[in-house]
């Protein structure tokens, strides 16, 4: 699982043209003056020193805000899973420049065997090194630092052979992709950039 900053400006864009339609979009803080003019500087800084497009889910191949990955052994009688178990939930977090970004498991991994099948759940959040929260704040003060994503999932067997189906809550920005087994499952693209000055109402030190 990976939450990364995929590219956000419009194709050839920044060029000596005011910004198209599409980055306008991507960008939002519409009809906010200066602190859209800053948020839209910010954003090509953004683009150009740290966007993603991850091609797998290994932490090895980096292009991630957050990083997660959970490993588990799950044992099939037939239509029905017999048992099933998990170790600790891994986590990494990403970098701006030299500086490392700061996160943590928020909730461990929790799981339950019922009527053959096994739910799973666990969330992780992260935010930027205190060295670059500065950034943020010259744009417009926020208190929701931290962006997150909380992973659901339920084990079945069919035949003697497991199958995991995965669900995804996760902060309005980055973006998020999801693979099981090595194999792409999903991703959930999301925007504009304005979302990370969205706070949760429930808990405003995380993004909405």
């Amino acid at each position: 699982m990976k939450s990364y900053i995929a590219h956000m400006a419009g194709p050839g864009e920044p060029n000596n043209q005011p910004p198209s339609e599409a980055t306008k979009k991507a960008l939002g803080f519409d009809g906010l003056g200066q602190t859209r003019t800053d948020a839209y500087l910010f954003m090509l800084a953004t683009d150009k020193l740290f966007s993603e497009k991850p091609s797998d889910g290994e932490k090895a191949s980096g292009q991630f805000r957050l990083w997660s990955q959970l490993t588990g052994e799950v044992t099939c009688e037939t239509n029905k899973v017999k048992s099933a178990t998990f170790k600790p939930v891994e986590a990494a977090f990403g970098k701006e420049g030299p500086l490392e970004s700061v996160g943590e498991v928020e909730r461990k991994v929790a799981s339950t065997l019922t009527d053959g099948k096994v739910a799973f759940s666990y969330r992780i959040r992260g935010r930027p090194h205190n060295s670059s929260i500065a950034a943020f704040t010259a744009v417009r003060p926020r208190s929701c630092i931290y962006i997150w994503h909380d992973v659901a999932g339920e084990v079945t067997c069919q035949g003697g052979v497991p199958s995991t189906k995965i669900s995804l809550t996760a902060s309005a920005f980055p973006s998020h992709s999801v693979w099981v087994d090595g194999k792409s499952q999903f991703s959930v693209m999301r925007g504009p950039f304005e979302n990370l000055w969205k706070c949760d109402p429930t808990d405003a030190t995380r993004v909405k």
